[in-house]
């Protein structure tokens, strides 16, 4: 390794300390104010409002999960930035997250979905898609190659083990796939070889397909989704959401709830409102 190959990644540390020391900044200030982070997230009553498909990276489950995703992200985009730059990369992880969250809508779209794993997730795979491309071109490839899947493989693993309700896999997975698919095309390859161009066709065309599947669903399955809420009453939607889940969940709530009331009209009257005319079905709420 070169002085100056060191320095470039001595500069782009620093680069990407800073770049992610205003993000958590960013999330902090959201964590604070509740109605941001309801005009920020996935919301399954709302899925016209499209900023949401990118904007939902902004939010997250509390310091944990906010932290533990600037950190992969530091890692695993510090080492693409080395090679391919920064441009590349950012557009490889907004299109993960994009592609996330357009999972979400067909697997997994009656819950509320926060946080930037998927986006990680296809930094992760740009990772094996650069071994792929340039295997003629990259030392100790094999090595590189059994570490990657080593790690992958631990991922599935504990998340099938783990069978955590409150981890979003549709988003994993859509921010996976669309990583592989977007950095087949992004990032640098060095010697494109015959194969890598029909390779790249053959993506283009799942691609294309997906998109279309995705929309058509959307558009197509009304019945599919919550209804929609044409309104900006956003802690009102997540309030009756919390509480039909708590009460599918919770044996006894709804006495507890009752008791909890007491003498008060207006909590009285919400809970007699609530309970009769809710139309919310099952609800899980996920982080990813």
């Amino acid at each position: 390794m070169t002085f100056q190959m060191l320095m470039d990644m001595v500069q782009i540390l620093f680069a990407q300390i800073l770049q992610y020391e205003i993000f958590i900044q960013i999330g902090m200030m959201i964590l604070s104010k509740q109605w941001t982070w309801l005009s920020l997230c996935y919301d399954p009553y709302r899925r016209h409002e499209l900023w949401r498909l990118i904007s939902v990276m902004f939010v997250h489950n509390g310091i944990l999960h906010l932290t533990s995703n600037v950190i992969f992200q530091l890692i695993l985009g510090l080492l693409l930035e080395v090679i391919h730059g920064w441009k590349r990369v950012g557009a490889i992880y907004i299109l993960s997250v994009l592609g996330g969250c357009l999972a979400i809508t067909v697997i997994q779209p009656n819950q509320y979905a926060v946080g930037a794993s998927a986006g990680v997730y296809g930094l992760l795979m740009a990772h094996f898609v650069t071994i792929m491309l340039n295997w003629n071109q990259m030392e100790k490839r094999i090595i590189r190659l059994v570490c990657l899947s080593a790690y992958i493989a631990f991922d599935i693993t504990i998340t099938v083990l783990s069978q955590n309700q409150n981890v979003s896999n549709a988003g994993h997975i859509g921010g996976a796939v669309t990583g592989f698919i977007a950095a087949s095309f992004i990032l640098r390859n060095f010697e494109k070889l015959k194969w890598e161009i029909v390779f790249q066709r053959i993506l283009a065309g799942i691609a294309a397909l997906a998109l279309l599947f995705i929309i058509i669903v959307n558009i197509g399955c009304p019945s599919y989704y919550f209804p929609t809420e044409f309104n900006f009453e956003y802690l009102k939607t997540y309030i009756n959401y919390v509480l039909e889940h708590l009460s599918n969940k919770v044996p006894g709530f709804r006495e507890l709830f009752e008791d909890t009331c007491g003498n008060d009209k207006e909590c009285r009257e919400y809970y007699s409102k609530f309970f009769s005319n809710s139309t919310i079905s099952s609800i899980n709420s996920t982080m990813w």
